[in-house]
């Protein structure tokens, strides 16, 4: 821990964290400025830790800190002016939210992730890479007439949804009923449940989609889609409940989808920004996979997560004591300075660029990665290579939101 002050840089973070859009397109120097100066911050709320081996250590240990985060908050004001019933449905809500995965801590994270694990095959996944360029294909079609895109709506949100649908065996027809349900579990997750009502009609749509497809998948005996080997026990004779799994399908619905979205954004707006990288890509296809992890770590969807001190810990020198909720910058991390030379840079060759943090580390690595990073590898590489001419026709806008980073909307030519 250095001696800068603190309040040298709280302004800004504060400004930052609340997603202001100037502060967002200068973030990286004030991550910079931190790595250097400040890397442990005390904002009241929330330690801030930006460096890298800082922040890879609190992932990795997870007996003092913890991932469960309290849901029971509704941000519109004091809990005590819910009525009964509205009480009763943020608690409910609280509780559904408390299963998922990445909110929990082993030995409970253990059990659900050996459950689940078993489903994504190395067969399974191989059999996405052909049904994820088709739907590349289908969705650049209107496009390819057109010469232009507006990428986020026509390509980037479409299909990390149609993708996850298919592989839970859920039909299309349901994509636009799921996609306005997780828009209003998003804004429970990022307001603390403001939209209350709306969120618990969302969560119990959920519920009710789930049952249907159980019922189905247990009459027929189907278990060739993910959803039917999840719904059946795994190797050791263990099953997910249903409550379990209707909080796995709001999970890949939700974190992955939004994740995948807005790094299919960012990565063309990397290569965009640098020519010579984007060429070096359109001239050799099989860099695709290596040049995913550098757009993960050069301008990754997720800027940041937090932890909850289980017991008084140390970061960096800086005392942390248990019950401290402790934000960590990954966006931050991975442009430090110690261990990516020219961390500014671009370079979809990186030999080291696989040691980000921008999907997480230790237990909780995102457990979907491999299907985020394989539908920005087939979209970015079938971009790139099938329009030459591709550029910027308007300036990027991105979202007025600070962990989950992208843009809001971006418009290209094609030609």
């Amino acid at each position: 821990m250095t001696s800068t002050p603190a309040a040298d840089f709280t302004g800004d973070l504060t400004t930052l964290l609340r997603g202001d859009g100037g502060a967002l397109q200068s973030q990286f120097d004030l991550y910079e400025q931190l790595r250097a100066d400040a890397p442990v911050i005390d904002l009241g709320d929330d330690i801030i830790v930006s460096r890298h081996a800082d922040v890879r250590a609190v992932l990795g240990d997870t007996e003092t800190f913890s991932s469960a985060r309290d849901r029971t908050i509704y941000g519109g004001g004091p809990v005590s002016t819910l009525s009964d019933e509205q009480r009763a449905k943020l608690y409910e809500l609280a509780d559904f939210e408390s299963g998922w995965m990445n909110d929990t801590d082993d030995p409970v994270h253990a059990g659900l992730r050996d459950v689940v694990q078993f489903a994504f095959t190395p067969r399974r996944i191989a059999a996405m890479r052909d049904l994820i360029q088709s739907f590349v294909d289908e969705l650049l079609m209107p496009a390819d007439e057109r010469g232009a895109i507006e990428l986020i709506e026509e390509l980037a949100f479409p299909l990390p949804l149609n993708a996850v649908c298919a592989i839970l065996g859920i039909g299309r027809e349901r994509n636009a009923d799921i996609r306005a349900w997780s828009d209003e579990l998003a804004t429970a997750f990022d307001t603390g449940h403001t939209n209350l009502d709306a969120a618990y009609a969302a969560y119990t749509n959920f519920r009710g989609l789930v049952s249907e497809i159980v019922a189905e998948k247990r009459s027929s005996g189907d278990s060739t889609d993910l959803f039917g080997a999840l719904l059946n026990s795994n190797p050791n004779g263990t099953r997910l409940t249903e409550k379990q799994l209707t909080g796995m399908l709001v999970l890949m619905l939700f974190a992955g989808h939004e994740t995948t979205t807005n790094l299919i954004g960012n990565s063309v707006i990397a290569l965009l920004r640098n020519p010579t990288e984007l060429e070096r890509l359109r001239s050799n296809p099989s860099l695709a996979a290596g040049a995913v992890h550098e757009f993960l770590r050069h301008n990754g969807s997720v800027q940041s997560v937090r932890r909850v001190a289980r017991r008084n810990g140390v970061v960096a020198g800086h005392p942390v004591a248990q019950g401290r909720s402790v934000r960590l910058l990954l966006a931050a991390a991975n442009r430090d300075e110690a261990v990516f030379t020219d961390p500014d840079r671009l370079d979809i060759q990186r030999a080291n660029a696989a040691q980000h943090v921008g999907l997480g580390y230790g237990i909780h690595r995102c457990l979907g990665a491999w299907l985020a990073r394989m539908e920005t590898e087939i979209a970015v590489t079938t971009l790139v290579t099938r329009y030459p001419g591709m550029k910027l026709l308007a300036p990027v806008e991105f979202k007025p939101t600070f962990t989950m980073h992208g843009p809001k909307r971006l418009h290209l030519s094609l030609r």
